[in-house]
Formats: structure tokens, C-alpha cells, sequence
């Protein structure tokens, strides 16, 4: 075995500055050692990185808006238990980060082709109920997380301009409008509640650029 760095022209460089010629009279008398694979230190990242499959995508994605959406439907049912939450919402909503920050194939999916103010409700619930339990504090700085992804992407922060429809489970004012009033009006309400406490400082600032990244398209607020 010959350890070098192979030239231009058929030629091998050693050490000293030497070359030691890669074909002779026509016959390869040098060929490169396949290097080893690497071995992968986490396969469930890699796995996360090689979604790129349409139909696989919006599966996922869908699948993960109906289960966080679970969390806040089963609160405005009219009959106790009729409608139950699943118990895995903060692992879903875990998993909707690690695929909009290791995917770029899922996140060009699901911000230019999905609808993603289906999601926007559920991630914004999770927030404001996540906000004063001191247990919850992972589920509140993933949310924060996952606005902070998606509002730096174009295409979600046009999409806030569409109409908001349907009932309203946060605790902020009624309004008519769209989903960018909702984001705005939730996000001021976590945010003036958390200034008051100096643990929260990072949380505040996350947000603020969560409404400075969707402010230049938002068209018109109903405030």
C-alpha cells in the first residue's frame, strides 16, 4: 500500500515530493483503495435526512397535524371523553423539528405546497399552554422552535394572509381576520406575560423574530 494524493496526468504524489506513475506502458499499475464507510453515529438523523419522497412527506406531515391537533380539539368537545388527546403530542411535535431543521426536501415540501396553517393553531396551543408550567418548559422552547423555522420561510408567511376560520381555543381576544392576527395577538400575549420574568428572556427574544421574519408580507391586521 502506497499512501499519496493523486495528480493530474496519471500521477501519484508521495511523500519527499516524489511521483510514482499511475499507468505503465498502457497497464494500470496504481489503483485508489476504497475508503471505508463511514459509520453512521445516528441513524435516526439519517433517516430523518433521506425522507424525500412527495407522498412520504405529506404523510408524515399530515399525520403529525392530526395528532397535535388532538391536544386542543378534545378541550371543545361538548361531551366529556368523546374526543380524547393523544399522549404523545410533545414526541410529535419533537419530530416536526427535527424534520423542518434536517430536511431540507420536507421543509421546500411542506412550506410551498402544504397547507401549513393547519399546523399553525396546534403549535400555537401548545405555546400559550405550555407558557406557565415550569414541567412543560421543553414543550414550550420546541414550539417557539418550530415558529422560528417555518416563519423564515416565505411561502408560510404569505400563507398567513389567508382568512382565519373556525373556533378559538387560545386565550386572546376575538377577532375576525386572518392567521396572521392570530399569530400576532398569541405571540403578544406570551411575550408581555414572560417580560416580567428574566428566565424568559431568550424565549421573548425567539419570538420577537418570529414577528419580525412574517411582518414584511402580512398584508393588513384586524388589531
Amino acid at each position: 500500500t502506497v499512501c499519496g494524493k493523486e495528480e493530474e496526468e496519471g500521477w501519484l504524489k508521495v511523500s519527499d515530493g516524489f511521483f510514482l506513475p499511475m499507468t505503465l506502458k498502457g497497464k494500470q499499475v496504481l489503483t485508489l483503495k476504497a475508503s471505508k464507510k463511514a459509520k453512521l453515529r445516528n441513524v435516526y438523523r439519517y433517516m430523518l435526512q433521506n425522507i424525500n419522497k412527495d407522498v412520504e412527506i405529506d404523510l408524515i406531515f399530515n399525520g403529525i397535524v392530526r395528532m397535535l391537533s388532538t391536544v386542543y380539539k378534545a378541550n371543545q368537545t361538548l361531551l366529556p371523553n368523546s374526543m380524547r388527546s393523544v399522549g404523545f403530542f410533545q414526541e410529535a411535535l419533537v419530530l416536526l423539528w427535527h424534520l423542518l431543521t434536517l430536511n431540507s426536501a420536507f421543509t421546500r415540501r411542506v412550506v410551498d405546497h402544504l397547507d401549513t396553517n393547519q399546523v399553525l393553531l396546534p403549535v400555537l396551543y401548545l405555546l400559550q399552554q405550555a407558557q406557565n408550567a415550569p414541567h412543560l418548559v421543553g414543550l414550550l422552547h420546541t414550539s417557539s422552535f418550530v415558529l422560528l423555522v417555518l416563519s423564515s420561510e416565505r411561502s408560510f408567511s404569505v400563507r398567513l394572509n389567508e382568512p382565519f376560520v373556525g373556533k378559538l381555543p387560545l386565550r386572546i381576544p376575538t377577532f375576525q381576520g386572518s392567521h396572521a392576527d392570530l399569530v400576532a395577538l398569541t405571540l403578544h400575549k406570551v411575550i408581555s406575560e414572560s417580560l416580567p420574568k428574566p428566565a424568559n428572556d431568550a424565549l421573548v427574544e425567539m419570538l420577537l423574530t418570529v414577528l419580525c421574519n412574517v411582518s414584511p408580507y402580512v398584508k393588513s391586521f384586524a388589531l
